[in-house]
């Protein structure tokens, strides 16, 4: 917050900053996977105001580092809840916000399965966590718990 003319207001409002600073940390845990990723699919299951939105994605052989051990291809996919409004209410000129969703629970994705893809695991791209994941003929299954916001899973 902050006048219109000082355009160092984030400087000025400590949630925000340690959002932006969050979320710079998430965009670099994601880079050695969305660099190199190619969209391949998206969908939206549900309605488009209130469903899910899912996206896949192909990540080609990178280097990975000392974060992501090991080389190879993977499917990245990018599951986005689209239950969600803005109020009108007062946010205490932006200390609280004013964006809420609706998580979903026990999400259930089924993917084409790649020919060159023979899933060993899957994992939440910025906890590390394993995620549920199935072969089942040439569908990728994946159970997710919950979907707030959004949630990147990679399959290798």
């Amino acid at each position: 917050y902050g006048s219109a003319e000082d355009w160092s207001g984030f400087e000025k409002s400590p949630p925000l900053l340690a959002e932006i600073k969050r979320l710079n940390a998430d965009f670099k845990k994601l880079d050695p996977w969305l660099a190199s990723a190619l969209p391949i699919s998206q969908e939206t299951a549900g309605s488009a105001r209130k469903g899910l939105r899912v996206s896949a994605l192909w990540s080609g052989e990178t280097d990975r580092g000392q974060d992501h051990p090991g080389k190879g291809d993977a499917l990245v996919v990018v599951a986005r809840n689209l239950d969600y409004a803005t109020d009108r209410d007062e946010n205490d000129f932006g200390r609280k916000s004013r964006f809420k969703a609706k998580p979903k629970e026990k999400v259930q994705i089924s993917l084409h399965k790649p020919e060159w893809l023979n899933p060993t695991k899957a994992v939440d791209a910025l906890t590390g966590q394993a995620v549920s994941c199935r072969v089942e003929n040439q569908s990728i299954r994946l159970d997710l718990e919950t979907v707030e916001l959004g949630k990147i899973v990679v399959i290798q």
